[in-house]
């Protein structure tokens, strides 16, 4: 007999417990680091690791048996993450893949990509004191210029497929690069649009140009366009590089602005059967969990609060 499907208080705290887990786990290997930099925000991204650990289990389940896989993140981060106030250690994007694992099939090649050097530096230490982790490709410093790399590290290894993970807060993944990726790698992609980022360089003329760049239109469209018409472009040029786009996941901050998680498959012949029960269970949770209750489930699992 099957157990009853948790309520949104305990799916949280499932996904949840296991992150902070291992994020106390990174912290106390941090010891020996010389500098310890961590990805300091709110607890809204708390909601976007979740979302991305989520989807990890069922695209290693669906794939596994078939093809080589490779997880990438290229705009990675320093590998900690420490969420709202009380800075709850929790891994970054790049190490999720490497410490929660759900799955009885694996990444058989990670590759990340960090342009700042302290967060370069500590990333590939903690990987390293990751215990039996799968071959890992580290490159540092401008992911625009290094694609051709990224691609041709992931050939020579024989990956058929990728997991893509793309978190531009300041738009700095340009549409050629994007491009660049989706036509030569068969790769499902998530981007974490940063809706608030875009938001703000609508509001100033002079910054048209990155916005420009990054959505891959020229500027005087961009000067015609809203945060919401620019999430809309976005998604069109997606599915013109060939990925299915029938959902976004709203990443509300608590505090007045928001991000968009934008997830893109490969559109098959059946048409992605599964995509829609997985996005729209997820898009359906986030909805109704939100920033706030994140933190008082943080607070519980730590005890500083007690169960109702």
């Amino acid at each position: 007999m099957s157990p009853p499907p948790l309520d949104n208080r305990g799916w949280l705290r499932k996904h949840l417990a296991q992150l902070m887990k291992a994020g106390q786990e990174i912290q106390a290997m941090d010891a020996s680091l010389p500098m310890k930099p961590s990805y300091d925000k709110g607890n809204w991204t708390g909601l976007k690791l979740i979302a991305l650990k989520y989807y990890i289990r069922p695209f290693l389940d669906l794939l596994g048996q078939k093809k080589t896989l490779a997880y990438v993140d290229l705009l990675a981060g320093p590998g900690l993450d420490r969420l709202g106030e009380r800075q709850v250690p929790v891994p970054g994007s790049p190490l999720i893949p490497l410490v929660v694992q759900e799955s009885q099939h694996r990444f058989q090649l990670i590759v990340v990509a960090e342009r700042k050097t302290e967060y370069y530096s500590a990333l590939v230490k903690r990987i390293d004191r990751m215990p039996g982790h799968p071959l890992v490709t580290s490159l540092k410093g401008d992911i625009n210029l290094r694609m051709d790399e990224v691609i041709e590290a992931l050939k020579q290894a024989g990956v058929e497929h990728s997991l893509v993970f793309i978190d531009p807060e300041g738009l700095e993944f340009t549409w050629s690069t994007m491009s660049t990726l989706v036509g030569n790698l068969d790769c499902d992609v998530i981007v974490n649009f940063p809706s608030a980022g875009v938001a703000r360089c609508l509001a100033a003329e002079h910054t048209y140009e990155t916005l420009s760049d990054f959505l891959g239109v020229g500027i005087n469209e961009v000067g015609q366009l809203d945060a919401d018409g620019a999430i809309q472009v976005y998604r069109r040029k997606l599915a013109s590089l060939g990925l299915n786009i029938s959902t976004e996941i709203e990443i509300p901050s608590g505090m007045g602005y928001r991000y968009h998680l934008i997830p893109a498959v490969r559109a098959t012949q059946a048409g992605s059967p599964w995509f829609e029960p997985i996005f729209g269970s997820l898009k359906k949770r986030i909805g109704q969990t939100g920033p706030e209750l994140l933190d008082l489930v943080a607070q519980q699992i730590d005890g500083v609060l007690g169960e109702l």
